[in-house]
């Protein structure tokens, strides 16, 4: 694995469990994965709830179907056509397997890459199939260990890493933690990473030095896609109203229009 952060495990923790207070103390419990509440009606949207204990069954579903929407393509974007899912009582197992391929891509048009998504999601059900259990999706799979899991997903057609992960975190509370654009975007800005780092180094670094848990991963990627949205835009970001541009622990920015940011003090 190539080096991340410093050779010292001890510091590698300290140091990703001040990151994580420094936004949780700027943005509070993010709630995630955004679902429908039981019972919400046709003009309801998915929504964040932080007391929110666990999922139905429903739900996990619903975030299984959310994380493969999600690819290349903003959060708003995803809501809109699971709403459009909602709306139609499609938003269920049963209900994208009766519905035609053509009818489900205008149906989520509004997630981009429309086309190649129904034909994702048309996958991820026939791959379902085998593991129901009760009638219920995902619940064979929720039984699995986590490495069973994660390789029978990553059989499936249209679905990486990080969508996996997604599920496997957020769906069925397994504790992995996902990677995405934000955290390689984040990290490597402030010298932890290159950034260009194969996906599963960079998962296993978080995992080897936080403590395993699935609702700390959760909650941990949860900040740092506030982060990313709020303030670590790819273009122009607003560093000085970033929480952790404000840390003890990170040196001034250099220069701001090359994105040249100081290196932290493990690496200086």
């Amino acid at each position: 694995m190539p080096a991340m952060g410093s050779v010292n495990p001890a510091e590698n923790t300290l140091l990703l469990k001040k990151i994580y207070q420094a936004l949780r103390r700027a943005h509070g419990p993010r709630g995630w994965w955004p679902v429908l509440r039981p019972g919400a009606g046709p003009e309801d949207r998915p929504v964040y709830d932080p007391k929110r204990k666990r999922l139905t069954a429903r739900q996990r579903f619903e975030v299984a179907v959310g994380a493969i929407l999600t690819q290349n393509t903003a959060w708003a974007n995803v809501s809109k056509a699971l709403v459009n899912l909602h709306r139609a009582a499609m938003l269920s197992g049963e209900g994208l397997r009766r519905i035609p391929r053509g009818r489900l891509a205008r149906m989520i048009r509004p997630s981009g890459y429309f086309n190649q998504k129904a034909k994702k999601l048309k996958a991820f059900l026939a791959f379902l199939d085998d593991w129901k259990s009760g009638g219920r999706e995902l619940e064979g799979l929720l039984r699995e260990p986590l490495g069973v899991a994660r390789e029978k997903l990553l059989e499936v057609n249209g679905i990486g890493p990080e969508t996996a992960d997604s599920i496997l975190l957020y769906a069925l509370d397994k504790p992995i933690f996902v990677v995405d654009a934000y955290t390689r975007r984040i990290f490597s800005r402030h010298g932890w990473i290159r950034g260009d780092e194969p996906y599963d180094d960079v998962r296993l670094w978080f995992e080897k030095n936080l403590p395993a848990g699935a609702p700390l991963f959760n909650d941990y990627h949860a900040q740092i896609v506030e982060t990313g949205k709020r303030y670590c835009h790819r273009v122009r970001p607003d560093c000085p109203a970033c929480p952790l541009y404000r840390r003890s622990f990170f040196k001034t920015i250099r220069s701001w229009k090359k994105l040249k940011i100081g290196r932290a003090f493990l690496h200086s």
